[in-house]
């Protein structure tokens, strides 16, 4: 990469760039997610047991429900500024090389006609 490259990129983009290189990445939100999960279903199981009252547990699993839902809203953000900065250097790679830049919704393997691999 080029600072050029790395300019068309906001600060998020950047980020997501870094950690695109970091090989755990993955494994830790997928390990954050089990623990939050077992974590969960821990707590929900001793309440049963100490006899607290159905109110004290649905007010237990609804602050799992946030806390899931702020997560996955994170994830669908990362998602979608991981997309943004890819097209970013697609597009700054189209032009270095002068083709033509692919447009938004477009599909490039299909428009080439190109193969899937099967594994």
């Amino acid at each position: 990469m080029t600072r050029k490259d790395l300019e068309l990129l906001n600060d998020r983009e950047l980020e997501i760039v870094d950690n695109s290189f970091d090989e755990d990445g993955g494994w830790i939100r997928f390990r954050n997610s089990f623990l939050v999960a077992f974590g969960v279903a821990a707590m929900l199981v001793v309440l049963f047991e100490a006899g607290a009252s159905n109110g004290i547990v649905l007010m237990a699993f609804g602050g799992f429900l946030i806390v899931s839902t702020v997560e996955k809203l994170t994830y669908v953000r990362y998602q979608m500024d991981s997309r943004g900065a890819m097209r970013r250097l697609i597009h700054r790679l189209e032009r270095v090389e002068q083709v033509p830049l692919t447009p938004v919704n477009a599909r490039p393997s299909q428009k080439l006609a190109m193969p899937r691999q099967v594994a």
